[in-house]
């Protein structure tokens, strides 16, 4: 005699109904997460442009006349965080004035008041332009992408040790016992879970 296999009992109504209501919800949170991780997003994007035209509006304030058109003048760095934020000002197409950090080369082409995206020496800039006093005066003010996206929390690691989007190396630090792996000594609390 053979034996044939047990007929399956099917699953009681409380049970499917309560993993269709669990299904639910975690569909409903998810969706609620990715909405609230957008709008957050956009409103870190507008923080930070608004801080790019408030620097451009401070340095507009700022007479030119002190500054030697013969060269190019460099403003000193006082703070270790002041690369984030660059500037650049140019008087008929010559590079007046930068700060330390910034490239020579324009972040942006752009003319006209307002922002853009621009790439320079292989890096994603945020960039605002506004005219200075005079006519022929530009005022340029950058932020690196991916400084802009660290601070937003979003497109953190793709691959240990490395921005996303860029080749700057995180700060190593030695092995410990908390984190046996120096590659992964510093990050970003957002990206934390990341893995090689």
């Amino acid at each position: 005699m053979s034996s044939a296999a047990a007929p399956r009992t099917p699953r009681s109504l409380q049970t499917r109904l309560l993993t269709t209501v669990l299904a639910l919800v975690l569909v409903a949170w998810g969706v609620a997460a990715a909405l609230a991780w957008h709008e957050t997003d956009e409103e870190v994007s507008d923080l930070l442009d608004a801080h790019l035209a408030q620097t451009a509006a401070l340095l507009r304030l700022q007479p030119l006349d002190e500054l030697d058109e013969d060269r190019l003048n460099e403003a000193p760095e006082l703070d270790k965080h002041q690369p984030r934020v660059v500037f650049q000002l140019w008087h008929e197409d010559q590079l007046l004035a930068r700060s330390a950090s910034a490239p020579q080369e324009p972040l942006t082409q752009r003319r006209k008041r307002g922002f853009a995206d621009s790439q320079v020496d292989g890096k994603a800039w945020r960039v605002f332009v506004t005219q200075g006093r005079e006519q022929d005066v530009r005022i340029v003010v950058g932020e690196l992408q991916s400084v802009r996206h660290w601070a937003s929390g979003g497109r953190c690691v793709a691959r240990c040790g490395r921005w996303a989007d860029s080749e700057t190396p995180w700060p190593r630090a030695s092995r410990s016992r908390s984190n046996p792996c120096p590659q992964q000594a510093y990050r970003p609390r957002c990206c934390r879970w990341s893995r090689r």
